[in-house]
């Protein structure tokens, strides 16, 4: 482990504002996810103490462990995340990851279970925008592959 890596915690801790104090752990953990350093980015990302942003930054982990071929872990991480919203948006950004990364298969499998768990989501106006979230990240692809959006609106229900 590189001397560098307890900075983010050292610094994190420095900050005064509750609601702040996990933006340079999100930062450290999604760089880490790309650079393919799992196990390290999820370590930083679940010593977020506040529960919304570490959802948020585990799904900044998910997407960056695909983009770095680690699609399993990636799977993993997103699958474990308990908040809806935060499990659609995180697979969807392993599926971005996997598309990007030339597994369409995978990535249309995982545009499946994010509008399925957003579909899930009962409240009507949190499901409609973790559907327009969602597709915004596919869109977001390097393919931007019309099948990854299809196979996601096809399923989601937004009523």
């Amino acid at each position: 482990m590189r001397a560098w890596l307890p900075r983010p915690s050292r610094f994190a801790a420095g900050i005064e504002d509750p609601a702040r104090r996990g933006d340079p752990l999100h930062w450290a953990a999604s760089r880490l996810a790309k650079a393919g350093r799992g196990e390290q980015a999820i370590q930083i990302a679940t010593g977020i103490e506040d529960p919304e942003r570490q959802a948020s930054a585990l799904a900044d982990v998910a997407g960056g462990l695909a983009e770095a071929r680690q699609g399993d872990q990636a799977i993993r991480i997103a699958t474990g995340i308990e908040d809806p919203w935060y499990r659609a948006e995180a697979l969807a950004e392993t599926a971005k990851g996997m598309a990007e990364a030339g597994q369409v298969d995978r990535a249309v499998g995982l545009a499946a279970q994010a509008a399925q768990v957003a579909g899930g989501i009962e409240d009507s106006w949190r499901r409609a925008r973790v559907a327009a979230q969602v597709v915004r990240t596919l869109w977001g692809s390097r393919t931007r592959s019309p099948v990854l959006i299809w196979a996601f609106m096809r399923l989601v229900r937004i009523r």
